[in-house]
């Protein structure tokens, strides 16, 4: 019963203390008990500064823990200048097509099949999987992996694109006979410059 009487005033003690106004300060009946009262605010609101002085601490300790572990990623160089040399001989490849094509030494429907030829080339290159004979599925149901998933999409979408021009009757099909030979080795020429190695 004691206990509880002691537990009872202290909880009142600090409930009272907690709720301190201006006017309790001034009408405090001496000097001592207007400092006991600031003190009891003072003590609580150190209290409350040093908790959020340790919270700003620790969450700025975690941020920079979170980061030292961390190395940046070397940028990879894409675009029409990264890996040059090892592109010249594809681009060279294609440059011809494109030159017997305009010349007339090749046809509308070689000039296609040649271009698909070095897409199917360059992609068993790359990726050191034959991929000479395959369909649109057989590129769609191959293994990807973070390496090569950028690189068998663009192969994907480059052989669908030239699927129309190289087997569809031109006569029936709009899309085969709006792609022109030059925009079919645009399309080759950008798997070479953006797949990722």
């Amino acid at each position: 019963m004691t206990t509880t009487i002691m537990n009872t005033i202290s909880t009142n003690t600090i409930l009272t203390n907690i709720r301190i106004t201006s006017a309790d300060i001034t009408n405090a009946d001496s000097p001592l008990r207007a400092r006991a009262l600031i003190g009891g605010s003072t003590t609580l609101l150190v209290a409350l500064l040093c908790c959020l002085a340790l919270a700003i601490v620790c969450v700025t300790t975690a941020i920079l823990a979170s980061r030292i572990g961390r190395r940046p990623h070397p940028a990879q160089p894409a675009g029409a200048h990264s890996g040059s040399r090892a592109q010249g001989p594809w681009r060279a490849r294609v440059d011809d097509i494109l030159r017997r094509y305009h010349d007339g030494s090749l046809d509308r429907d070689a000039a296609f099949t040649a271009l698909a030829k070095v897409a199917r080339d360059y992609a068993s290159h790359v990726s050191g999987t034959p991929m000479t004979s395959h369909t649109l599925a057989d590129i769609g149901n191959a293994p990807r992996n973070p390496g090569n998933r950028h690189g068998l999409d663009l192969f994907r979408q480059t052989i669908a694109a030239l699927y129309p021009p190289e087997f569809a009757d031109t006569q029936a099909d709009a899309a085969a006979r709006e792609a022109s030979v030059d925009q079919a080795g645009e399309w080759v020429l950008r798997l070479v410059q953006r797949w990722r190695r």
